[in-house]
């Protein structure tokens, strides 16, 4: 009799730690970090930071990376800032050619920003701001992986190769693709190149991205970099990884930890850094913060 009684009060104790378990565990719609990570303090604090922000990290949006809860958060305030300075210049926002609808927009600011850390941290660029970055990416593009420059669409329009009136952001990926491999264009234009892209690198004269087995050098001997792909020029993908490639090459060539500054050009721009510390400050940002992931 004592044995089945000490067995129904482990058994009763059992069910109330359940369920205080279940009452302060993270919620459904995060309960999948605690299996990836495999560290249910880790996955908690993730958990808490999706739940508090509303933008479900993983699910429905394809394998997009993930980072700590310190670099998740960054994403989160990054996310918002890009959005909100977007939405603040217009309320539609344009992806290669197609109006994005609201409900779908915070998500592909998630994505832009999220691909942009990650590119951060697959180089190992901890001493890169990944505010500056984002902010040079909202100055050139607007965060359209399909944009095109002024001075390429200028010169096709008197090529006869697009109409006068097409609108400039309204290009899709075969748009660009179709200019580019035109035989009016690779004759005239082919060794200038064209602004493309999220960080309007100019391809292929000077857009580069690392690779371990490119036959070019970006900035050093140790970083070997090629000519990226159309494809990976106009995605959200890769053209994070050219921005970030555009801004080692500039670190090295021009000795300067802030290699924005020399994005228009090989002089020093202060007031291009003026320029994008504004956006920054606009998207609530410090170029200043560390970057974590």
């Amino acid at each position: 009799m004592r044995v089945a009684m000490l067995l129904m009060a482990g058994a009763i104790l059992m069910l109330l730690l359940g369920a205080v378990a279940v009452k302060a565990g993270p919620s459904d719609a995060a309960a999948w970090k605690i299996e990836a990570d495999g560290d249910r303090a880790v996955a908690a604090e993730m958990a808490a930071v999706v739940e508090r922000t509303g933008i479900v990290v993983v699910a429905g949006q394809g394998d997009l990376p993930t980072f700590s809860p310190a670099g998740e958060d960054l994403v989160v305030r990054m996310a918002e800032g890009f959005l909100r300075k977007t939405r603040a210049e217009s309320p539609k926002w344009w992806d290669c050619g197609v109006e994005t609808p609201k409900e779908e927009q915070r998500a592909r600011a998630d994505r832009i920003v999220r691909n942009v850390l990650a590119a951060l941290r697959e180089f190992d660029l901890g001493w890169l701001s990944a505010w500056a970055v984002s902010g040079t990416i909202w100055s050139e593009s607007r965060g359209d992986p399909c944009a095109i420059g002024p001075n390429s669409r200028n010169a096709a329009r008197e090529l006869g190769l697009v109409p006068e009136d097409r609108i400039f952001n309204r290009w899709s990926a075969n748009d660009v693709k179709v200019l580019l491999e035109s035989p009016k264009w690779k004759k005239s234009r082919a060794h200038i190149g064209a602004d493309l892209g999220l960080g309007q690198d100019v391809w292929q004269t000077y857009a580069r991205i690392l690779d371990p087995v490119g036959d070019k050098r970006c900035g050093r001997k140790d970083l070997p970099c090629r000519v990226p792909t159309l494809d990976e020029i106009l995605s959200y993908d890769n053209g994070p990884r050219v921005v970030a490639t555009g801004m080692i090459y500039r670190r090295y060539l021009y000795h300067s930890l802030q290699p924005w500054g020399f994005w228009p050009g090989s002089i020093r721009s202060l007031s291009y850094e003026m320029k994008i510390a504004r956006i920054v400050q606009g998207m609530g940002g410090d170029i200043r913060e560390k970057t974590v992931w």
